[in-house]
């Protein structure tokens, strides 16, 4: 497996920074909480009720991280030590010699109406262009939590 990559994400006027990183098991309890909102809960492809699964859930962004596809999205807290869990970018059928990719994402309750979605999914296929440079397009497969992604 490659290197992580860690995106970053600049501040704008209406939109705070925030970074693009892999999914770590000291995510799990923020995850947790997270996954009580109802609209995440209609979309997620499991059932994420404690830290049991918590655990397994990261463990699988983890293992699916091995293709570089998965992404949690943490927003920069100035002065705090730690950022916050804000969401979660996801690119699929990134590999060279592909012609397209698919990028989506999901966003916190707390982060939604921020730019936070939009913002990540202009971010991570930017990325995949620059660093794969195969790509003639992407499209948005999830937006989970913000219809206007």
């Amino acid at each position: 497996m490659s290197a992580p990559v860690v995106l970053q994400v600049a501040a704008l006027l209406v939109s705070p920074a925030f970074v693009l990183r892999p999914w770590l098991m000291e995510d799990v309890a923020a995850w947790v909480e997270l996954s009580r909102d109802p609209a995440l809960s209609q979309s997620a492809s499991s059932v994420v009720d404690n830290d049991a699964d918590g655990t397994r859930w990261v463990q699988a962004q983890q293992q699916r991280r091995a293709a570089g596809d998965r992404y949690a999205v943490f927003e920069a807290q100035p002065g705090s030590v730690r950022a916050q869990l804000v969401g979660n970018g996801v690119l699929k059928e990134v590999t060279c010699g592909k012609p397209a990719g698919a990028v989506g994402c999901w966003t916190a309750v707390h982060a939604r109406g921020r730019g936070v979605a939009s913002r990540a999914l202009e971010a991570l296929p930017s990325w995949a262009f620059d660093t794969i440079d195969t790509f003639d397009t992407f499209g948005i497969f999830e937006a989970a939590g913000d219809d206007r992604a």
